[in-house]
């Protein structure tokens, strides 16, 4: 899906730059780190909007005011429910980067989901997540902090990265294709 139709699909405003914070939302995820990087940048990148997309697991008060503070409420979209599998290409084809700003994790299926989309990707070096995520080729793998996380948002939007980024994640992408896993099993079967 276009990013246009995308936008339309989701009644968003076009012409407008989004990074998604997919799934649930739990205090593991480090929602409230990329809210305060957001607000670092916002007055740089006057375009950003940031679409969180999930159910919330965690006091969404909290993060409501946590975006009334920091001056976010006309540049966050909040989707707190549940996302059905048919509504996945409008929320990742309306986004330009897909942020995962984790404080602790093992992997993450969202990482797979935006290969799936050919999404750049900003996450935290925190479990596994940085050894899919190729820092500066394909996203970042940053530290788990709001000023790391500001530095990298800045650094792909000003310098305009979505390009170069998704043709690097395209060619990794061909490593977790299914002919590849088979051609492997079937090697190992010999």
């Amino acid at each position: 899906m276009s990013k246009n139709d995308a936008c339309r699909a989701l009644a968003l405003p076009e012409g407008k730059q989004y990074m998604l914070f997919f799934g649930l939302v739990r205090a593991y995820k480090g929602l409230d780190l990329l809210l305060d990087a957001f607000a670092a940048v916002k007055d740089q990148l006057p375009d950003l909007q940031l679409i969180i997309a999930g159910e919330f697991y965690e006091q969404e008060d909290k993060y409501r005011s946590q975006i009334e503070a920091n001056g976010l409420a006309d540049r966050v979209i909040l989707r707190n429910e549940f996302i059905p599998d048919a509504d996945l290409r409008k929320y990742f084809g309306a986004a330009d980067l897909i942020v995962q700003p984790y404080k602790s994790a093992t992997q993450s299926g969202v990482t797979q989901v935006a290969f799936h989309f050919e999404k750049p990707m900003l996450v935290t070096n925190v479990g596994g997540l940085a050894e899919i995520v190729h820092d500066h080729q394909m996203g970042y793998a940053c530290e788990p902090s709001a000023e790391a996380i500001a530095e990298d948002l800045l650094d792909y939007f000003a310098h305009n990265r979505q390009a170069a980024y998704t043709e690097y994640l395209k060619k990794e992408k061909t490593k977790y294709a299914w002919s590849n896993m088979t051609a492997a099993f079937l090697n190992i079967c010999k």
